[in-house]
């Protein structure tokens, strides 16, 4: 048997169709693969640049310069103010789920760019609080913003 006459068999033909099918396959695989590793890499990148662009240095993160605090890891809440109760607030989320907030007398309290006291802080005001939980699953605040009263 030839080969010109082999190539034309339905055996060869079936053998050659079945190695296309792979080699398209692996290709797509591969495309596939690379395109995975750049969005990784893309998103691996993007997280630094990111804190880059707002002047993280070795010893700082992005949100240290609002007051000399670092929030990267803070926890917070955001809402309406639905109850004040001697220093603490109690925050109604858009999710309706109500945290309590805790002040003292570190906690920095801001309307727009001006320090604001405690007694500035009403029921019904948009608020932004920055903290730390305690074992209580209270907030101890650090920074309370108020966004509108």
């Amino acid at each position: 048997m030839s080969w010109r006459s082999w190539s034309q068999t339905a055996v060869y033909t079936t053998i050659f169709r079945i190695i296309c099918y792979l080699f398209i396959i692996l290709v797509v695989f591969w495309a596939g693969m690379l395109l995975g590793f750049r969005k990784a890499n893309t998103a691996y990148h993007w997280g630094g640049a990111y804190q880059g662009a707002f002047g993280r240095t070795s010893s700082s993160s992005a949100f240290q310069d609002m007051l000399g605090f670092d929030f990267t890891n803070g926890d917070g809440a955001a809402g309406e103010v639905v109850a004040i109760q001697g220093e603490h607030l109690v925050v109604k989320t858009r999710d309706g789920i109500e945290k309590g907030i805790t002040c003292t007398d570190d906690t920095h309290i801001r309307y727009r760019r001006t320090d604001v006291a405690f007694a500035d802080v009403h029921v019904g005001d948009q608020v932004v609080v920055f903290g730390e939980p305690d074992a209580t699953g209270n907030l101890n605040a650090r920074l309370v913003r108020i966004m509108s009263n």
